[in-house]
């Protein structure tokens, strides 16, 4: 199963603390997971990128605008049907 979790946090509090925990666990089950971190800075990596990627989780840092990029947004949609991740149920909370 190919798992991708999307986040945009830059700092690393409780949810991504939770969130670092969840992708261990999925990969301790065998299940491909990858996080991917968006990001309106590319040269700077997000603490929770660094954490997960020093874990062993694959990790892809994805440029965006500022705001609500559909154009990025777009193009993270067919890579990851690209990659064969499901996007259907995606809930995106602004």
């Amino acid at each position: 199963m190919n798992i991708a979790h999307i986040n945009d946090s830059s700092g690393f509090y409780g949810a991504e603390n939770m969130l670092l925990d969840l992708l261990q666990l999925q990969k301790s089950r065998s299940m491909s997971v990858v996080l991917l971190s968006l990001t309106s800075q590319p040269s700077k990596i997000a603490e929770i990128a660094q954490l997960a990627d020093a874990q062993g989780i694959d990790v892809v840092n994805w440029p965006m605008k500022p705001g609500f990029d559909v154009l990025s947004m777009w193009r993270l949609m067919g890579n990851s049907r690209a990659e064969g991740i499901n996007l259907e149920g995606v809930k995106i909370i602004v």
